[in-house]
């Protein structure tokens, strides 16, 4: 059993206070502590940002996700598998931006990548052909469309096909094919 999974609810709530209207962790005051720790620590903010932008929170000398830790405290029980943030905002720790995913909605979820200059998920500029191309993939197959032209030129009616859109789970809509995708 992980360290991670060690950490029981009940400790928990001894060592933090949570508010799940707005996603904050604070220290509670701790009669095992030394009066020091407590002068500096209880009722503050726990845990710290890191280069990832996750919060996270060390318990007994081990670190804990802070998004993990509010499922811990409000459910009783560690999240099955992960810990999706609805808004895709990785410190926003308020119950009601999480939610329990494996890993292939919170993949899904992402948001669109900082270098990608068109803004739109699963499209990309395939060098090779000089032409961008889109990319998803179901049940661990990929699919592959050549997008040119990314979005429908103007031409007579009934001949260019029609850019089907889809909602990801944050209500954006994201083109994915001009042309019918390729599995292989």
């Amino acid at each position: 059993m992980s360290k991670t999974q060690e950490l029981t609810s009940e400790r928990l709530r001894e060592a933090l206070e949570y508010e799940p209207e707005s996603g904050v962790f604070t220290w509670r005051h701790r009669m095992d502590a030394k009066p020091q720790w407590n002068a500096r620590h209880a009722g503050r903010r726990a845990g710290s940002i890191g280069s990832d932008g996750y919060r996270r929170i060390t318990i007994d000398d081990v670190k804990h996700k802070a998004s993990r830790l509010a499922f811990l405290y409000m459910k009783g029980a560690h999240p099955p598998d992960e810990v999706d943030h609805t808004d895709g905002q990785r410190d926003d720790d308020r119950w009601a931006n999480l939610n329990s995913a494996t890993h292939r909605q919170n993949m899904a979820n992402r948001q669109v990548h900082r270098s990608n200059k068109l803004g739109i998920k699963g499209v990309c500029w395939y060098r090779l052909t000089g032409k961008y191309e889109a990319k998803i993939s179901a049940e661990g197959k990929i699919g592959t469309s050549d997008t040119s032209p990314i979005l429908p030129t103007p031409s007579p009616p009934g001949t260019e096909p029609q850019p089907s859109f889809m909602a990801n789970s944050r209500g954006h809509r994201s083109i994915l094919t001009i042309r019918p995708f390729r599995f292989g």
